[in-house]
């Protein structure tokens, strides 16, 4: 038997989010780049090793 405890998550950015940072200035294009940050901030938050963050960091 296999057991995962790794899940994905996928789909469209959060509407209220964009609309939200636009209400404040920000064009589409950059609320989205902020909002995608975001979550990649948090998934580096997880990762402890700083030579696998750099070389992720490079290849995005």
């Amino acid at each position: 038997d296999v057991k995962c405890s790794h899940g994905s998550t996928t789909g469209q950015l959060d509407k209220d989010a964009i609309f939200y940072l636009q209400s404040r200035g920000f064009s589409l294009k950059k609320a989205k780049e902020i909002l995608l940050k975001a979550f990649i901030d948090e998934i580096f938050e997880k990762i402890d090793n700083e030579n696998i963050k750099k070389l992720i960091k490079k290849i995005i």
